[in-house]
């Protein structure tokens, strides 16, 4: 079953993927659940799309259809506040606490360049908290799948944290870096085994391990994770096992509609790759906000909005004045009419690792194929996104218009496109993917520009220089940002550089640290302008835990360590 398409830009397709009567019910009781309880702050519409059911999907569509209305069709709240305790189980009753079999209070060769006691026993802190992030998949989730919207795994999962009650892709990549410090190598393999198990099954790796996740990706880091313990274990039967999956994984984003044909200006042709969700809906576990977004706006309107609600959702950065034609209004969103910077450098660094997979497994046909789609992605990053005069890589957007046919085969689409040329931290993803090999001259032109552009804040890096309202903007710091710039400023071989990055690494651990000081938490986001300033905006409230800002301070503290007389606290503090 999928939902009715409509005509992109260019006359490009968009089909749903099929939504399940599940999802149907789960999705109606989530609206008025709205309209008795009232939208408020702690509303949160994720949850009504988490709860599993107690009895079987008929039965409790039943009685959902069969609660009183009052004359404004509302249910009365106390009504459907016993219909969900009756009908349905707590929305983490599905996953079972778990203690990795590979966790140690204290780890053997923990972090030995800190030298800090007080670095070091809050480190521990962090290191504990991987405990209270592990979860196994009850059984009952595969047993009944019509009572779920869980996915089953066989391996212990480590979710994010708070209301983000499932795994995470692109998550996932932070968390084991941090497990890998943790000496927790075991459940590391596992969190790999799990998403190859989901790109087994979708031939992707879906964004998280829910139903309403399967319409679309996120960013593809699945290589990355398998380099990081490769190199930990020098283990070659995850490398085959790995490999026909990566294989399948690339096919995935290096096809229509995810790869698209762009022109240089001397008139040659490359291929990139763009974020694009199979969905034209509102998002299930944000449908009444979806919809609200979209009051107002015809069919055809708002099917392309919802669309490129989800391709934002796809690409991570949910929500963003990157992907907006005008950068204050949400429903302006183009998302799926650009094409990433940091989603090509991923990509090159896919193609890249499986390169080297494949030449330590001694397929020379894949080591082969894959240095020549590396090489040919580079060069196109380089021709296409590339600003020399800026020092920095720009996305490209699409023309919804501008389009002819190859010269090739005089079918395959050609956009035409324009460099956007603003500000956001995923300009400098290139640097850490290594797009520009060791010794490039235009290395020193990056960290230059990072410098200059307003980004290198006193509490880490700010994602954008436009203050929205929206979460991946101005002044938000994201863990995996900070982490990429960090590791891209130090490989740069650029002494300013390797300067550069060491002091955003002490400034971001430091904010860390008093933000975990003050509310005894770690957290999803910070406040890049203020040390142990916590971030806000989007759409739910700030979220804790946190996978990705563990395994981020965690990598930081292995790399650089801390010395014994260097404080803590911010500086203001002191």
């Amino acid at each position: 079953m999928v939902l009715e398409g409509f005509m992109a830009a260019c006359g490009q397709t968009v089909v749903s993927t099929g939504v399940s009567k599940l999802l149907t019910l789960l999705v109606a009781i989530q609206s008025a659940a709205l309209a008795s309880f009232g939208g408020g702050p702690d509303f949160d519409p994720k949850y009504y799309v988490d709860i599993p059911l107690r009895y079987s999907l008929n039965e409790t569509a039943r009685a959902f259809d069969a609660l009183p209305r009052l004359q404004n069709n509302t249910i009365p709240p106390r009504v459907l506040e016993q219909f969900l305790s009756q009908y349905f189980e707590l929305a983490d009753s599905n996953v079972i606490a778990d203690a990795p079999k590979d966790f140690n209070r204290i780890p053997q060769n923990f972090l030995p360049l800190v030298h800090n006691p007080q670095v070091r026993k809050w480190a521990l802190q962090i290191h504990e908290l991987w405990l209270e992030l592990s979860r196994k998949i009850s059984p009952s989730v595969a047993m009944n799948p019509n009572k779920n919207t869980l996915l089953p795994l066989n391996n212990t999962v480590l979710v994010p944290g708070a209301r983000f009650r499932e795994v995470y892709y692109w998550d996932s990549y932070w968390v084991i870096k941090g497990l890998l410090v943790s000496g927790m190598t075991d459940t590391a393999k596992g969190v790999i085994e799990n998403l190859m198990e989901l790109a087994e099954r979708y031939g992707f790796v879906p964004n998280g391990a829910r139903i309403y996740y399967e319409n679309r990706s996120q960013t593809p880091l699945l290589s990355m994770m398998i380099r990081a313990v490769y190199e930990k274990t020098h283990d070659k039967a995850l490398l085959k096992r790995a490999l026909p999956i990566l294989l399948r994984e690339h096919a995935f984003w290096t096809s229509e509609p995810h790869e698209v044909r762009v022109r240089d200006k001397n008139g040659d042709e490359h291929r990139l790759s763009r974020f694009w969700a199979h969905w034209n809906s509102p998002r299930p576990e944000s449908f009444t906000i979806d919809t609200h977004v979209a009051r107002g706006m015809n069919k055809s309107r708002a099917a392309q909005l919802y669309h490129d609600i989800a391709t934002a959702a796809e690409s991570g950065w949910d929500f963003s004045s990157r992907w907006m034609e005008d950068q204050q209004n949400l429903r302006t969103l183009r998302t799926s009419m650009i094409i990433p910077v940091d989603l090509n450098a991923f990509l090159f660094q896919m193609e890249k690792n499986v390169e080297y997979f494949a030449s330590i497994l001694g397929n020379q046909t894949i080591q082969t194929q894959f240095a020549s789609a590396a090489s040919d992605r580079q060069r196109a990053i380089q021709r296409i996104l590339w600003s020399r005069k800026r020092g920095q890589w720009f996305d490209a957007w699409l023309s919804p218009n501008g389009c002819s046919f190859s010269e090739n085969d005089n079918k395959t689409i050609v956009y035409e496109w324009k460099q956007k040329r603003l500000t956001y931290a995923s300009n400098f993803v290139p640097l850490w993917a290594g797009v520009l090999p060791k010794g490039d001259p235009r290395r020193a032109l990056v960290v230059e520009a990072l410098n200059k552009s307003g980004l290198v804040l006193p509490a880490g890096i700010a994602t954008s220089l436009r203050n929205t309202g929206q979460q991946w903007d101005f002044p938000n710091a994201w863990a995996p940002l900070v982490d990429m710039v960090i590791e891209g400023l130090d490989a740069s071989g650029i002494p300013r550089g390797k300067m550069m990055a060491k002091a955003i690494s002490q400034s971001w651990i430091r904010s860390n640290y008093e933000a975990y000081h003050q509310v005894g938490k770690m957290l999803e986001k910070y406040d890049a302008t203020s040390c142990g300033k916590i971030g806000g905006g989007g759409e739910y409230n700030l979220q804790t835990g946190f996978g990705w800002s563990n395994g981020v301070v965690l990598s930081l503290l292995q790399k650089y360590g801390w010395p014994a007389d260097k404080p803590l606290f911010c500086p203001d503090a002191l």
